[in-house]
C-alpha cells in the first residue's frame, strides 16, 4: 500500500474527508502514525533496491570507516587511543545528520504530486526520513558498541546516559531537516548548495579529530557547533566511561528545539504555497 493509499484510507474509514481530514492528519496521533507508516514502506523499499538489502545499512559506515581509517590513520598517523572506534563513533553521528539534513532538502519538493492529492502537513515528509535515518544509526551504534565491548575499554555507568544523546541528536536532525525543506520549495538550487555547506561541517565537526586538540583559539569557534558538541558526548559516554558535559548538552538541545520550532513554524506558514507555487 502505498502512502497516497494509506491516507485515503485512513481518512475514508473514519468517514472524514477535506478540511477535516486535513486537521486530524496534521497533528496528534494521526499524524505519528503516518509518520512511522512511510519510515517502515521507506525502509522495505530500500531494502529491496540492491542485492545486498538490508546488509548495505551495515556496510556503508564500514566503507566510510576504511577509507577515513586508512587516510587519517595510516597516512597522517593520528595519534588516538582506539583510533577505529573513536572514528566510527563520528562517522556514524555525522552520517545521520548528514543524510537526514539532505534528504529532508528535497522531500516537500519531491511529494508535491501528493499534497495536490491528499490534504497532508508537509512535516510528514522531512520527519519519516530523520526516521528512516534513525533507524540505519541504531545498526551503526550497534557495531560500535560490540566492538567497543570486545576491543575496546568496555562499558561504565554512564553508558545510560546514551539515550539521552540520541534522543538529542534526533531532536536536532529534525529540527535542521524541517528548516531546509521549507526553503528548497522557494530555491530548488539550495539543495546543491547544501551538499557543499555540509562537506565543510563535516570538517568542522571533529568527525575525525578531537576538539581539544586544535589550538586554543578554534576550540570556542568549534564548540559552537552543536555537531561537534554532539560527537564529543558519544565519546565520552563510550569510549571515556565519562557522563556527558551538560553545558554541551543544553547547546545540542537549545539548537534542536530553536531549529525544530523554526521549522515547524516556517512550515505552517507556508504550508499551502508548496502547492500552489510552482
Amino acid at each position: 500500500m502505498s502512502l497516497q493509499d494509506f491516507i485515503a484510507y485512513f481518512t475514508h474509514s473514519r468517514g472524514e474527508g477535506g478540511a477535516a481530514a486535513g486537521r486530524r492528519i496534521a497533528s496528534g496521533y494521526q499524524f505519528w502514525e503516518l509518520a512511522v507508516f512511510r519510515t517502515v514502506a521507506e525502509l522495505r523499499a530500500e531494502s529491496k533496491r540492491s542485492y545486498a538489502g538490508l546488509l548495505w545499512w551495515i556496510i556503508r559506515p564500514l566503507l566510510s570507516l576504511a577509507v577515513y581509517g586508512v587516510v587519517f590513520g595510516l597516512i597522517f598517523k593520528v595519534k588516538q587511543e582506539h583510533f577505529l572506534l573513536f572514528l566510527f563513533s563520528g562517522i556514524i553521528g555525522w552520517e545521520w545528520f548528514s543524510s537526514s539534513t539532505q534528504r529532508c532538502a528535497t522531500s516537500v519538493l519531491s511529494n508535491r504530486p501528493l499534497m495536490l492529492l491528499v490534504k497532508v502537513n508537509p512535516m510528514l515528509f522531512p520527519v519519516s526520513i530523520c526516521l528512516v535515518d534513525f533507524v540505519k544509526f541504531l545498526l551503526g551504534l550497534l557495531i560500535l558498541l560490540v566492538a567497543a565491548a570486545i576491543w575496546g575499554p568496555g562499558f561504565g555507568w554512564s553508558i545510560l546516559m546514551l539515550p539521552v544523546i540520541i534522543l538529542a541528536e534526533l531532536l536536532l536532525c529534525m529540527g535542521a531537516g524541517l528548516i531546509v525543506s521549507s526553503i528548497t520549495p522557494f530555491l530548488p538550487d539550495f539543495a546543491m548548495i547544501l551538499t557543499t555547506i555540509m562537506q565543510l561541517l563535516m570538517f568542522l565537526s571533529g568527525v575525525f579529530y578531537r576538539i581539544d586538540s586544535l589550538p586554543a583559539r578554534l576550540r570556542p569557534l568549534i564548540a559552537l557547533n552543536p555537531v561537534a558538541v554532539l560527537l564529543e558526548q558519544y565519546r565520552l559516554v563510550i569510549l571515556e566511561h565519562a557522563m556527558p558535559d551538560l553545558r554541551g548538552m543544553a547547546v545540542i538541545l537549545g539548537s534542536g528545539i530553536a531549529a525544530a520550532l523554526v521549522g515547524r513554524l516556517l512550515l505552517a506558514k507556508f504550508g499551502r504555497i508548496y502547492t500552489k507555487r510552482w
